[in-house]
């Protein structure tokens, strides 16, 4: 849709070459002004930057340090207002991630995290726009408004759509409250008009009256912008009763930069979370040799360590009761996988892990990992499902 839109008006298009690992090339050679991308990629951006950060030498890493976190504080404040370090940030990591001519970076198909969204307004120096959409409305939902920076909104609707929420009153998201909540749901000319020869899953998605239920969890705030709060699919309830959104305790675990992929797991059947987390092995290497843990560098040798796996849980609790995660809301087992592609991915598109957008494919990771799961569910005590 964002290409449709660029076409129209006289604007070029580049593509990246096909091959992940050069997309820094692509974009340092293609030096785009727009940039649109999905969450994945700009938390490469951000753990790329941080990276560097951390092997600049003492001085100018404290000076980078303390520019990026005094601009991130002062984007994220309630009056969004840069400060003169962002024009010092842009001019050197900002331009070193994107060409320096950016002037705007869209996200979609999946939220964008607070402190990736923030990070990018503060180190590149650019309009950063969450939009919302889906297929099954070509893309055309929500938009934020240019000028609005804010982290943790998808804007206001679309001239060309409606949209409503729907009580989901067995997860507590209703209309009372000072914050609405609920399913969300569009009607509008960029709605489909059903699947193909299928009935009976239009059906489950589209009412007679043009309403499409989309599964996923919004909020409204004051000011009229929505924010996606969950996915309706991927939220399960415990043996004892209580809610669990698994998307929300990946993305917030995954701030750490020794997580790099989790995929949290649960059901009615237990009491508790497990997770499968692919840890990002290039931080855990070099936290390994300066612990002195005797890595040889083999992922699946470092896999086995108790130092690596209470660094991992560590980190997971850490981030957790930062967010102010329930107790319940953390894994009690997890299993680090070692097999990784040439991405540092343990969930990928060869082994049907992940899309193309890089979103869990939840049931082939079950399917996947089912082994491990019932395994840590014995170990905790826990009859596995059967």
């Amino acid at each position: 849709m964002v290409e449709h839109a660029l076409l129209s008006v006289g604007a070029s298009v580049g593509f990246y070459s096909g091959d992940v690992r050069k997309l820094q090339q692509d974009i340092l050679a293609l030096k785009p002004t727009v940039f649109v991308g999905v969450p994945r990629i700009y938390q490469r951006f951000y753990e790329s930057a941080n990276q560097k950060i951390g092997l600049f030498p003492g001085c100018l890493k404290a000076l980078f340090s303390h520019a990026l976190k005094t601009e991130m504080a002062a984007v994220s404040g309630p009056d969004g207002k840069k400060t003169a370090w962002g024009k010092f940030l842009a001019m050197t990591l900002g331009a070193q991630v994107t060409g320096g001519k950016v002037r705007a970076m869209i996200s979609g198909a999946a939220p964008l995290p607070q402190h990736v969204h923030q990070f990018l307004v503060a180190a590149i120096g650019c309009e950063v726009i969450q939009g919302y959409g889906m297929t099954e409305n070509c893309a055309n939902a929500t938009i934020a408004l240019l000028g609005d920076n804010r982290a943790g909104h998808v804007g206001p609707p679309m001239p060309t759509m409606e949209v409503k929420l729907v009580d989901v009153p067995e997860m507590e998201y209703t209309s009372a409250g000072t914050t609405p909540s609920g399913e969300v749901c569009t009607r509008g000319a960029c709605n489909f008009v059903g699947y193909h020869k299928n009935p009976e899953e239009t059906a489950k998605v589209l009412e007679a009256d043009g309403w499409l239920h989309t599964g996923d969890i919004g909020r409204w705030n004051p000011d009229g912008t929505l924010s996606i709060i969950d996915r309706k699919k991927n939220i399960f309830k415990l043996s004892q009763g209580e809610y669990v959104a698994a998307e929300k305790i990946e993305m917030i675990v995954s701030k750490s930069k020794f997580v790099g992929q989790p995929w949290i797991y649960g059901n009615s059947n237990y009491s508790c979370l497990v997770a499968v987390v692919t840890p990002d092995w290039a931080e855990i290497k070099k936290a390994a040799q300066e612990n002195g843990w005797g890595s040889d560098g083999d992922t699946a040798a470092l896999a086995a360590k108790p130092e690596v796996r209470k660094l991992i849980l560590d980190e997971m609790v850490q981030e957790g009761k930062a967010a102010k995660l329930k107790p319940f809301e953390l894994p009690k087992a997890f299993l680090l996988e070692a097999t990784v592609n040439e991405l540092n991915q343990g969930f990928s598109i060869e082994n049907d892990c992940l899309t193309p957008t890089f979103k869990l494919k939840r049931p082939q990771l079950l399917k996947r990992y089912k082994e491990a799961i019932d395994e840590m569910y014995r170990g905790l005590g826990e009859v596995p499902a059967p």
